[in-house]
């Protein structure tokens, strides 16, 4: 196992997809930073920025975990990773036992959550230097929000299951790589899915049965939905830790299960 895992170390950080979070990250912050930088003329004459404040606090430190935007560059580097284990003889050199075979999807999976805390640390630092930035060049007065003590709970609680079911989200990319190995439905179900264009299309659907069969009328898809309560918050009407927590279980657990039944039994080529 630490083998397969050394080898799949070794791999990720030689993979060009990995750095391109970081540098999404940073053109994003770029564009916003020179977005507020614009100014406006007053009604006296005077030209003052659009804000003359920033307001930063934890939430929005973590508000890529929450956004889909890690989960979409995690998903294209898993993508890309998984689908390059071919190249130099790898797959051939690691998956020559069935025991090492088992490993291979534990260790993608393994991969997959540390580029996920990569990709937090990395965000946090990126979006807290350009906030430095404002501070420091552009003259903005810095408001820092602290959280009341009553929401700490519920908002570490809600880190820690988005956590869960970005690492689930990675099982099932996993999982579809052994069955599949392609890297294009890889990169198009991890945008699909991050974007939350699948659960618009539930949406859809379930429209359509409302008003064809009459059915599901009463149900608030989004609450069964994991990238939707994610993306509107722990305060949403629609978030529930309990049923976020066992949405991440459905998917991940079987995904990881499977995903190494199928290693076991591939050919190896």
């Amino acid at each position: 196992m630490i083998r397969v895992l050394k080898t799949d170390i070794f791999r990720a950080v030689r993979t060009k997809m990995f750095y391109v979070f970081p540098i999404f990250m940073v053109l994003f912050q770029v564009a916003e930073f020179l977005l507020q930088a614009v100014k406006i003329e007053t009604e006296t004459g005077e030209t003052r920025p659009i804000l003359n404040e920033f307001i930063f606090s934890a939430p929005d430190l973590f508000s890529r975990l929450g956004d889909g935007m890690i989960m979409l560059f995690l998903g294209l580097f898993l993508a890309a990773f998984c689908n390059d284990e071919s190249k130099n003889g790898f797959c051939k050199n690691v998956a020559g036992r069935v025991a090492d075979r088992a490993y291979m999807p534990v260790s993608k999976m393994i991969v997959g959550t540390l580029a996920l805390f990569a990709y937090i640390v990395e965000a946090i630092v990126i979006r807290t230097g350009f906030v430095a930035m404002q501070f420091a060049f552009a003259g903005k007065k810095l408001v820092w929000t602290a959280l009341p003590d009553a929401d700490k709970k519920g908002f570490i609680t809600f880190l820690v299951l988005c956590i869960i079911g970005h690492i689930a989200f990675a099982a099932f990319l996993v999982l579809s790589h052994e069955l599949l190995h392609s890297r294009a439905f890889g990169m198009v179900f991890a945008f699909l899915f991050s974007t939350a264009m699948l659960d618009q299309l539930l949406f859809m659907l379930q429209e359509i049965l409302k008003s064809q069969l009459g059915i599901l009328k009463d149900v608030e898809l989004g609450k069964y939905l994991m990238v939707t309560m994610m993306s509107e918050g722990w305060k949403s009407p629609l978030y529930s830790s309990g049923r976020l927590f066992l949405i991440a279980m459905i998917i991940g657990i079987p995904s990881a299960v499977a995903a190494i039944a199928v290693a076991r039994k591939k050919d190896v080529s």
